[in-house]
């Protein structure tokens, strides 16, 4: 099959629109990007597919440190792509690899924002919602929270890019057991998917973020970068030498306030 174009990828997800939206706020240091569609697990339909692309768009040109991903309300993060649209698409494949290929591509330029991601999962996260959590650099999961990636039980398999994340993250014989089973997964057993277990995954995301906002935001955003590859670690290190931030920091120390 010839790959489509994400012009006409887009131009059929528009053709089928669907409800809920994606808010995005950005203040100071801190961003939030939410995931609105409560009335359906906030699942995510071809028009938030879209609305999604505009907030990624805005990121990658936001000069701040920091990011959440949070789905509206406390019962879930995600439940993957909108049943109705799916429903909609079991006789259209035009339309089916229109949504993988858009969303694939989407999820890898939110990977790769030049912020620091947590997502911050309450509730269900299943399906393509756990692929989107993959998205994430770090991940804040709520100790009741339902993670599972349940593509095998409806007959399908990953389309977001989310088996290659999560391989990623745990290595190939655990991310396959993970795929191969599609149970809710008890997340004691598979710490690589996680920074933390919490009781409340919403405060302590917000303590998180006030401990990393006590760090230069070029600081922070640089330490993404210099994982990326050798070459991008020594430009930024080169970028931040003598800067302001540097010279706050020695002199700070130069003053006995530690570090």
């Amino acid at each position: 099959m010839e790959t489509v174009s994400l012009a006409h990828a887009r131009k059929l997800l528009a053709s089928v629109g669907g409800s809920g939206h994606i808010r995005l706020e950005l203040e100071g240091q801190v961003g939030r990007l939410v995931i609105d569609h409560p009335s359906a697990r906030n699942a995510i339909s071809p028009t938030m597919m879209l609305e999604l692309e505009s907030a990624v768009e805005a990121i990658e040109a936001w000069p701040g440190a920091l990011l959440s991903i949070r789905g509206q309300g406390t019962k879930a993060f995600c439940a993957g792509s909108d049943l109705s649209a799916v429903r909609g698409a079991l006789d259209r494949p035009d339309l089916a690899q229109a949504m993988t290929v858009f969303m694939g591509q989407l999820c890898a330029r939110l990977l790769a924002i030049p912020q620091l991601s947590v997502a911050c999962v309450q509730g269900a996260a299943v399906g393509g919602g756990a692929e989107l959590m993959t998205c994430a650099d770090l991940r804040v999961i709520q100790r009741d929270a339902r993670v599972q990636f349940v593509h095998g039980r409806l007959g399908l398999s990953p389309g977001w890019g989310g088996a290659a994340r999560l391989r990623a993250l745990v290595g190939y014989s655990e991310a396959l057991a993970i795929l191969a089973r599609a149970q809710p997964l008890n997340l004691d057993a598979h710490p690589g998917l996680w920074h933390s277990l919490a009781l409340d995954a919403e405060p302590a995301t917000e303590q998180l973020f006030q401990e990393l906002c006590e760090l230069p935001a070029l600081s922070i955003r640089a330490a993404k970068e210099a994982l990326q590859s050798p070459q991008r670690e020594q430009e930024s290190f080169l970028r931040l030498w003598g800067g302001a931030e540097q010279r706050l920091a020695l002199a700070k120390l130069s003053q006995g306030k530690g570090r």
